[in-house]
């Protein structure tokens, strides 16, 4: 093989080395990216979940303080239906 020849088949293999390696560079940082959305994401899921989960207490207790208190009335809800032998 001639000198050019080989000279040439070195430059393109040293492009496909560098364009290969800007290709993994590249994805290397759509990874880093994504990893980070997702992290970002979970993240407000979370205070989402966590807002639901406090407003949804309040409303409970808004509701209870409402209607008396639950638990007795179905107490004696209960006892007043019992039968006795």
């Amino acid at each position: 093989m001639s000198s050019t020849k080989k000279d040439d088949i070195k430059e393109n293999t040293n492009q496909f080395k560098e364009s290969t390696d800007r290709y993994v560079d590249q994805q290397k940082q759509q990874i880093k990216n994504t990893a980070s959305n997702v992290s970002d994401t979970t993240e407000k899921i979370n205070e989402n979940v966590n807002k639901f989960q406090t407003d949804n207490k309040e409303f409970l207790k808004r509701m209870q303080i409402l209607s008396g208190d639950t638990k007795n009335r179905s107490t004696k809800q209960h006892k007043k239906y019992q039968t006795t032998p």
